[in-house]
C-alpha cells in the first residue's frame, strides 16, 4: 500500500505536464481538422484516429521508462518505487482520458476558426465561455504565424545543411559528456541542502566523568548562545542518542533559524563550530550536517579488512594520515579509537573457597548492583511486566561502592566483596567489527567545501600509493558505496528503458531502423541537461540521474509525433523533404 509522502507527491507534481500532454496533442489535431472545414464531431473522430497509435506509443514509452526505476533493487528501488509507479499509473489514466473525454469535449467546445458561421456546434453555456477565450487567443495568431515562418526557414536550412547540423550535434554531445571528466560537472550521492540543523558530537578521554563531560558541553553551549543564527539546541550527555551509554560522550542537536532569516549557511556555521572545537582541549568535537535525505552520517567511510586485527589497525592509522592530506576532509574518526572504560572484578578463588562463596554468586550480586536482576513477572489486565530488583539510584557510583557490597555465603554470613575479589578500572579493548568473515575497521570523515565525487577521486589516487599486504583490502563504504551502487542500478534501469522503448517503436513504425531516428532525441537532450548542470554549478547526483532517465520518455515525444505524421504524409503522396517540412510546421504548436 502506498501513502501520500514526499516521493509519491513528487511523482504527481512531475507528471502534471505529462497528464495534459496527450490531451494537448489530441486537441490541437482536432482543431486542425476543424480548420480544414470538417464539422466538430467528424474532426474529433478523425483527429483522434490520426494520432491514436502515436499517442499510445508515447504513453507506453513513458511507462517503460519509469517502470524499471521502480523495480530495481537496493536503495534506489526503496526510494523511488512509489515515485515510479505513481507516474506509471497517472500516465496510463491520462491516455484513457485523451481517448475518451478529450475528444467528446472537443466536439462540443472547439470552434471552426476558418468558417465559424457555416459550421458551428450547438451553442451551450460552456461554448459561449470558450468563444470569449477563442477571440482573445485569435488576436495572438499573428505572432504565432511569424514564429512558424521563422521555424520553417530554419528547418529548410537544416535540411539543406545536414552535414553541418550533424557535426554540430555530435560536437555538442561529445563536449557535454566531456564536462564530467573535465571536472566541470561534479558528482555526489544526494545533493547537500541547507536543512537548518546539525549535530555536534563530543568525545572525551575514556574514563572521563559525567561532570567533566558536562563541563565541555557547557563550553559549546555558551558558544551557541552567542550565535544569533542558532534557534535552539538540545544536549544529551553520557549517551550517543542510539544505544551506547558512555559518560565520556555527548551530543548536541542544534536547530538554526529559517534559511531566509540568516546570512550564513548551514555549512558555514558548521565550519565555524569545527574551528571553535579545535581550540578546545581534551575533547574530540565533530559536526554532522543534516542532509536532504534526512540523515547525518559521515559521507566518507573507508573499510579496512583482514585476518589480523593488529595489521588492520596499523593500516587504519595510515589511512587516517592519508585523509589528513586531502583537501576538504574534516572530522576524521577511527573505529579503533572508540574505547570505553570498564571495571574488572578479579575473583580470588582461594579466598572465595574459604568464605564458602561461589563465583556465580559473586557475579549475580555485581550484576544486580549495576544493571538489576529480573526476579519475576507481574500480570495485570492481560499484560505482563518484568519485576526487576536493583539498588536505588546513587548507591553504586564508584569502584569503592562495589567493594563494599555484602555477599551472603552458604552459611548465611555476609562477606564484603573486597574480601574475595579485587576491582580495577581499565580501558576496554578497541572496537573491531566483522564483515565477510574478516576483521574490519572503518575510518570515517566529513566533507567541507567540496563534493563527494571529487574528494573520492583524490582519496583513490592517494590510496594507490599505499602498500597493502596480501589478504587485506581497503574499500569505500557509506555514501560512496551507495552512490556507486545507485548509479549502477540507474544505469541498468536506463538500458532496460532504452531496450523497451526501442521494441515499442519497432511495433509502431514496423521498422527496425526508424526507431533509431526517434531515439536520437536523447543524446541531443543530454546537451541541454549537462550544459545546464555545468552552467548552474549543480552536481550529477541521484536526483539528476532520475531526471536523465525521465528525458528518455519526455524529450522524444515530439520526435514520435513528427515521425508518425511524416510517414502519414508520405503515404498520401508527398516526398520525404516536403513531408518533413510540413510535419515539422504542423507539429510545432
Amino acid at each position: 500500500h502506498f501513502t501520500l509522502n514526499m516521493l509519491s507527491l513528487m511523482g504527481l507534481s512531475l507528471v502534471v505536464g505529462t497528464l495534459v500532454d496527450d490531451s494537448i496533442v489530441v486537441i490541437e489535431n482536432i482543431q486542425r481538422h476543424m480548420d480544414m472545414g470538417k464539422n466538430p464531431l467528424q474532426a474529433a473522430i478523425d483527429g483522434r484516429k490520426e494520432v491514436g497509435m502515436a499517442a499510445i506509443a508515447i504513453t507506453l514509452c513513458d511507462v517503460v521508462v519509469f517502470a524499471p526505476v521502480s523495480l530495481v533493487s537496493g536503495l534506489v528501488g526503496q526510494m523511488f518505487r512509489e515515485f515510479g509507479l505513481t507516474i506509471v499509473a497517472a500516465t496510463m489514466f491520462s491516455l484513457i482520458v485523451s481517448f475518451t473525454i478529450t475528444p467528446m469535449l472537443s466536439s462540443r467546445l472547439l470552434k471552426n476558426q476558418n468558417n465559424d458561421e457555416k459550421i458551428a456546434p450547438k451553442e451551450t453555456f460552456l461554448s459561449r465561455i470558450n468563444s470569449k477565450f477563442a477571440r482573445k487567443s485569435s488576436d495572438k495568431k499573428g505572432s504565432f504565424d511569424k514564429l512558424v515562418e521563422v521555424y520553417r526557414k530554419t528547418l529548410i536550412w537544416s535540411l539543406d545543411n545536414r552535414k553541418k547540423v550533424l557535426a554540430f550535434v555530435i560536437a555538442g554531445v561529445v563536449l557535454s559528456v566531456m564536462l564530467i571528466p573535465m571536472g566541470m560537472i561534479k558528482s555526489e550521492f544526494i545533493p547537500v541542502a541547507d536543512q537548518s540543523s546539525f549535530t555536534i558530537s563530543l568525545k572525551l578521554a575514556p574514563g572521563s566523568t559525567l561532570k567533566q563531560t558536562d563541563a565541555k558541553v557547557s563550553e559549546v553551549e555558551k558558544y551557541l548562545q552567542g550565535t544569533k543564527e542558532v534557534k535552539d539546541y538540545f544536549s544529551l550527555i553520557g549517551h550517543d542518542g542510539e544505544s551506547t551509554a558512555d559518560k565520556s560522550i555527548a551530543q548536541i542537536f542544534v536547530n538554526l533559524v529559517p534559511k531566509g532569516e540568516r546570512k550564513k549557511s548551514q555549512s558555514e556555521l558548521a565550519s565555524e563550530i569545527r574551528t571553535f572545537g579545535k581550540k578546545m582541549s581534551g575533547v574530540d568535537l565533530n559536526v554532522a550536517e543534516s542532509s536532504s535525505s534526512g540523515g547525518s552520517s559521515k559521507p566518507v567511510s573507508i573499510k579496512i579488512k583482514g585476518n589480523d586485527s593488529s595489521t588492520i589497525r596499523d593500516l587504519s592509522k595510515e589511512v587516517e594520515k592519508l585523509l589528513n592530506t586531502v583537501s576538504g576532509i574534516t572530522d576524521i574518526s577511527n573505529s579503533t579509537s572508540s574505547r570505553s572504560s570498564e571495571l574488572r572484578v578479579n575473583i580470588d578463588n582461594l579466598a572465595a573457597t574459604q568464605y564458602k562463596i561461589s563465583t556465580s554468586n559473586i557475579g549475580s550480586v555485581v550484576r544486580m548492583a549495576l544493571a538489576g536482576t529480573n526476579v519475576g513477572v507481574y500480570r495485570s489486565n492481560n499484560e505482563e511486566n518484568d519485576i526487576t530488583l536493583k539498588f536505588e539510584n546513587g548507591q553504586i557510583n564508584s569502584a569503592e561502592d562495589l567493594k563494599s557490597l555484602m555477599i551472603t555465603n552458604s552459611a548465611g554470613e555476609e562477606i564484603p566483596l573486597s574480601q574475595v575479589a579485587s576491582i580495577q578500572k581499565i580501558d576496554g579493548a578497541p572496537s573491531i567489527s566483522r564483515e565477510d568473515k574478516q576483521d574490519m575497521v572503518s575510518v570515517e570523515a566529513n566533507i567541507q567545501g567540496r563534493v563527494l565525487g571529487e574528494v573520492t577521486d583524490d582519496i583513490n589516487s592517494k590510496l594507490k600509493a599505499l602498500s597493502i599486504p596480501d589478504g587485506y583490502s581497503i574499500s569505500f563504504g557509506g555514501n560512496q558505496k551507495q552512490m556507486a551502487d545507485s548509479f549502477s542500478s540507474l544505469g541498468l534501469a536506463l538500458c532496460a528503458s532504452l531496450a523497451l522503448v526501442y521494441m515499442i517503436l519497432v511495433v509502431l513504425y514496423e521498422s527496425f531502423l526508424t526507431p533509431f531516428i526517434r531515439m536520437m532525441a536523447l543524446p541531443c537532450a543530454i546537451i541541454g541537461a549537462f550544459g545546464l548542470l555545468a552552467l548552474t554549478g549543480q552536481t550529477l547526483n541521484l536526483m539528476s540521474m532520475i531526471g536523465l532517465i525521465m528525458l528518455e520518455g519526455l524529450a522524444s515525444k515530439n520526435g514520435t509525433l513528427l515521425i508518425d505524421y511524416t510517414n502519414t504524409l508520405m503515404k498520401r503522396g508527398m516526398n520525404l523533404r516536403e513531408a518533413l517540412i510540413e510535419s515539422g510546421v504542423t507539429r510545432l504548436r
